[in-house]
This record gives structure tokens, sequence and C-alpha cells, in this order.
């Protein structure tokens, strides 16, 4: 993250053509003016939140990470202020880059690009005599903040307006919230949207696929997704995040227009690409909450794909119960049953059979009495 700001140095010190700059996130970023027009003569200025330093979890880490606890003490009051937008004239920019610089070449905590920046204002470590707040209510360029924050913005038309009914110039983080993504949508984004290939690294295939949601074009976006975001690299180590992704995708579309059938086999492809033998029970949940979540749509779940999810559970169950991991596969029991579908001896042998091997010996004797009952 903190490349970027040398990048930004370097830039400025080669264009002697241009006397202001604004360096800004991208992705989630849209313009609604012109931001030049906003400030005269000499000035830096800087974005902030409505939290303070102290109530972000992120932040107060962040700055702790780096600087002392006197030093957090001091300036953890203030407002949280953004590095993902700065604007100046060229002095204060070089002079506010260099500084940083100074830090990441000392530092390489992730995160302290913001921690600096903040550090650097609110400690009063800059010789720059003009330094002006962009403040969410009443500012030139926001930022929305991220999902938890108070609500800020609202919509009018074309245009996100901040709180005193002004239009800012720049918006940032409007991802945080349903208007500002629906905003973006129906505004911003092509209709008519095509995938391309040429930018397949792991953000920009995101974003992709979020156009192709907008665009109900499910298809493609499964596909997409499988294959730039989900593919096999990034498995082991996002899994996770991506899981979690995915399903926000679903949270903003699905209740409107996602075809349950596609789901389902969106559903199929995500864990049969996944689970193998080194499958564990972290993965298995947030897969699993898929289907809970298909189910918390109302989306029809036919008898076959039931069938198909037991199936897997067992399986699953089986590698962990080979492995001595009994809890893990006691829980991929307990998931076939709740799915709802008669249980066969099978599955009560199974349990007995882990309960038997995890030492608990009337657990075992219920389970095998219940496959009895079940023959």
């Amino acid at each position: 993250m903190c490349s970027r700001f040398i990048m930004y140095k370097d830039f400025i010190n080669a264009h002697s053509e241009y006397d202001k700059f604004f360096v800004t996130d991208i992705r989630d970023v849209i313009f609604q003016g012109d931001i030049f027009a906003s400030y005269e003569g000499n000035f830096l200025a800087y974005s902030t939140t409505k939290y303070t330093i102290q109530t972000s979890a992120y932040d107060s880490q962040w700055v702790r990470n780096i600087f002392s606890e006197e030093d957090y003490q001091q300036i953890k009051d203030n407002r949280v202020i953004c590095a993902g937008m700065i604007f100046g004239t060229r002095a204060e920019m070089i002079i506010v880059l260099t500084k940083m610089i100074e830090f990441f070449q000392r530092e390489t905590v992730w995160g302290d690009d913001q921690a600096v920046l903040n550090y650097l204002i609110y400690a009063k470590q800059l010789p720059i005599e003009n330094i002006v707040t962009s403040e969410v209510e009443t500012g030139s360029f926001i930022n929305l903040g991220v999902i938890g924050t108070p609500h800020v913005g609202f919509v009018n038309g074309d245009k996100i307006l901040r709180e005193d009914g002004g239009i800012p110039a720049v918006v940032h983080q409007w991802t945080g919230y349903d208007y500002g993504i629906n905003f973006v949508n129906e505004f911003y984004r092509a209709k008519e949207f095509q995938p391309d290939e040429k930018f397949t690294d792991t953000r920009c295939a995101l974003e992709q696929v979020f156009c192709l949601a907008q665009v109900k074009n499910w298809d493609a976006a499964t596909k997409f997704f499988m294959k730039y975001v989900f593919g096999a690299d990034n498995l082991n180590i996002y899994a996770e995040k991506f899981v979690k992704l995915w399903t926000n995708i679903l949270d903003i579309y699905a209740p409107q227009h996602f075809d349950a059938e596609l789901l389902i086999m969106t559903l199929k492809k995500i864990i049969v690409s996944t689970f193998g033998p080194t499958v564990n029970i972290k993965q298995l949940d947030n897969f699993y909450s898929l289907y809970v979540r298909t189910k918390n749509f109302a989306l029809p779940i036919n008898t076959s794909f039931k069938i198909w999810m037991v199936m897997y559970l067992r399986q699953f169950a089986v590698i962990f119960h080979q492995n001595k991991m009994f809890d893990p596969a006691l829980i991929c029991i307990a998931r076939i049953f709740e799915i709802g579908l008669p249980i066969g001896a099978d599955v009560y042998l199974l349990q007995a059979e882990i309960y038997r091997a995890a030492g608990k010996k009337a657990e075992a004797l219920a389970a095998y009495e219940k496959a009895i009952d079940a023959t």
C-alpha cells in the first residue's frame, strides 16, 4: 500500500506543468465535479470520516503498531483522516509525501500509511501553513466511511449529496452503503457490460463480477468468479474472504432477481472445487453458510440438491473421523440433520463410530440405537 506514495512523489517531480495534485484510491471513488476548482493559493487538504481514531478498531491498532502510547493518546480523539485521498499544491504535496515515505522506509506494518498521515497532521509534524480539512458534512471531497458508521449522504437524481445538501466533487467509499451501491450501479456502470480477460487480477476480477451481477449476467458472473477470484492459487489463503464477498453479492442482488437454479449450480461448483482431502472445519462452515443463505432467501431447493449436500457432508465427516478430528466430524453430522431429509442408518452408524472413537460411550450407544430404528 505504501509504494503508491513513492510513485505519487515521482509523478509530481516529473510534471512541473501542474500546480495542484489530487491523489486518490480508484475502485470506490466517483467524481461529481471539478475538484481542482475547490481551493485557491497554497494548501494541503485531506478528508475525514465520522468516527474518531479511538472508536475505529483498525485505525487505533495501526497507530499503536507504529507510534508510542503517548503519541496515540495525543491524537486518538480526532476524526480519522483517510489516506485514500490527499489534495494539495506542489510544494505541500512534496512535503507530506516525503515525510510519509521516511516512515515507510523503517516501518512495514500493513495500514501504516493511514496511521502515519493521521500522526503527521494531528501531531503537527508538517511545516505547512495552510492545512485544510474536507469534512464529510461540508467538504468538497468526502469519505462516506465504511459499513457500520453513521449514514451521511443521500441521493438526489444523479448526485450523492452531503448532509448540508451540497454536491461534493468527489465521493470516496460509496461501497459502504446500499444507497451508494445502487446509485453507482444506476448511473456509472455500463448496462451492457462484458468481462475483459486482460484484467483478471483479483481486485479487477471482483469488480467485473459486480458489474456482471448488476446487468444480471449471472452465468458469466459465476464463471468469472470461479475462474479468476476463487482459483486454486487463491484458495487456501483467501477462502473465507472470497466466500464473504460472494455472499455479499448475493445479499445485494439475490432477493430481487437471482436465479435459484444458478445459485444452486454456483454452490455445487464452489464446494466441488474447494473441498478435498485437506478440508477444514472453517471452510466447511463458510460454505455451509451459502446453503443457509439460499434457504433464507426462500429460494427453491430441490430434493436432489439436498441429497447432494448430505452426500458431501457425510464424506467430510469421514475425512475428519479418519484424521481423529472428532468435533468437526460431529458438526458435519449435525449439518446433515439440519438439512431435514430422512436420516438413514448409515449416518447414525457413522455418528456412533465417531462418538465411540472420541470416548463418548453413552452418545455412541444412543446413536447405535437410532441406527437400529432406522433400518
